[in-house]
């Protein structure tokens, strides 16, 4: 079983043991869980899509390495993009600016607009992102926020959420063309290491 499997699994036994009353502790750690689970399974698709799955010998120490550039706050700010905030030009300009079918015309169309990620993306891939954000930041509050309380319904909220990512990832790494660009930026830490856009 993965690392990401692993985790998910976690997160559901703590969010749901201590039946009668749940111990903050507990709420905490399945929120935690719920979170890394979700950024372990992006890593581990990302790494093995990109590189090449663990087989053993050099291959092996690529993808481990590699799995180490991943960065919290890039990831989200990916996933941000996904979810609608404004990408930046260097990423529009990876997307075609007009239908590559469009009929031939008289005089020159006009310049469309940049086709923003978020416009472009399917349902499911929206979702993982758009779980990753609301993840991440529960996990900032259940890690650091020691004046926050957490209830079951609270915690079961966000490993649901967590679930539904999974097999919404399924979907989208399947059915999505996106996918493998947001695995991508995911990887290359956003936009920081794509060349300006001319």
């Amino acid at each position: 079983m993965e690392l990401h499997q692993q985790l998910l699994k976690q997160a559901i036994k703590l969010a749901r043991i201590d039946p009668k009353k749940p111990v903050q502790a507990n709420l905490r750690r399945a929120i935690s869980s719920a979170y890394y689970a979700l950024f372990h399974l992006l890593i581990h698709e990302a790494t093995g899509s990109l590189l090449g799955p663990p087989s053993g010998g050099i291959a092996t120490e690529i993808n481990l390495g590699a799995r180490r550039w991943f960065d919290h706050g890039s990831m989200k700010t990916v996933a941000g993009w996904v979810g609608g905030i404004k990408t930046p030009d260097k990423v529009n300009a990876l997307f075609p600016s007009s239908p590559a079918a469009a009929p031939q015309q008289a005089s020159p169309p006009a310049k469309s607009p940049p086709r923003l990620f978020s416009t472009l993306a399917s349902a499911e891939l929206k979702s993982v992102a758009s779980a990753f954000i609301a993840l991440q930041e529960a996990r900032h509050r259940a890690d650091y926020d020691l004046t926050a309380r957490f209830t079951r319904q609270d915690t079961l909220q966000m490993v649901d959420r967590a679930q539904k990512a999974f097999s919404d990832w399924e979907l989208a790494r399947d059915t999505d063309p996106l996918a493998p660009l947001f695995l991508l930026l995911l990887l290359l830490s956003g936009d920081k290491l794509l060349p300006k856009a001319h």
